[in-house]
């Protein structure tokens, strides 16, 4: 669809032919998408990616640290304050939550005119999968990894594996490897695309006829288990 100027798209965006065009598509939509500037942070690091859509409570109460990758669709209450370290990468949906409705013994309904502060504390090389759920206090260490659709209720463990609702530890990277590729400097930003396919030869044995017919550029991974991080 050939994309208009953003006057002339809120102006046609009311015609029903149009509309049909475009998807049915109406300009609020649009003019709903937030940018957000460095400025608007507490702190902001240097490459920072922030995707479309991402909506961010209290901008000024949070930290971002360097070549942090947030993905699109995010909702981030900082609210009580959120520091995200450097080399994390959120993906599309996650939702971070720094503080609560104040209801017990509360002064009025459904809840009291206060929120409990509880900030979320998430460490350097932190990966979130989508659809991801932090809730309020929560802390999660260095390097771990919180699966797809993960609901977060406590602190997450250093180079731990967390998945399911609430989280529970499922395994840990390989620590050796991990501060091996740390000292030697043998980082990829996650704001960087990743140029290359690699597949392991189960995996290209159980989907061999798909795969020839896409004729993906794949590299086979031969490298043996012991070579993988361990979970």
């Amino acid at each position: 669809m050939f994309r208009f100027g953003r006057l002339t798209d809120k102006l046609l965006s009311w015609c029903p032919l149009y509309r049909a065009l475009a998807g049915g598509r109406r300009y609020w939509r649009h003019s709903q998408e937030r940018r957000y500037r460095p400025a608007q942070f507490f702190r902001c690091g240097t490459d920072v990616s922030l995707g479309d859509h991402l909506f961010i409570l209290h901008p000024e109460r949070m930290i971002l640290g360097d070549h942090v990758f947030i993905g699109p669709d995010c909702f981030l209450g900082a609210t009580g304050g959120l520091r995200i370290g450097s080399y994390c990468a959120l993906a599309a949906r996650t939702v971070i939550l720094t503080a609560d409705h104040d209801f017990r013994d509360a002064e009025s309904l459904p809840w009291g005119e206060s929120h409990r502060v509880k900030p979320v504390d998430i460490a350097d090389f932190v990966w979130i999968g989508m659809n991801a759920s932090i809730l309020p206090g929560v802390r999660i260490g260095e390097g771990a990894v919180v699966g797809l659709g993960t609901v977060v209720t406590d602190d997450v463990p250093p180079l731990a594996i967390v998945v399911g609702n609430p989280a529970r530890v499922v395994g840990y990277r390989d620590k050796a490897h991990f501060e091996r590729l740390k000292a030697d400097g043998a980082i990829y930003p996650p704001t960087r695309r990743c140029p290359r396919l690699r597949i392991e030869a189960e995996t290209r044995l159980k989907h061999e006829a798909l795969l020839a017919l896409l004729n993906l550029p794949l590299e086979s991974d031969d490298a043996t288990p012991d070579d993988h991080e361990r979970t």
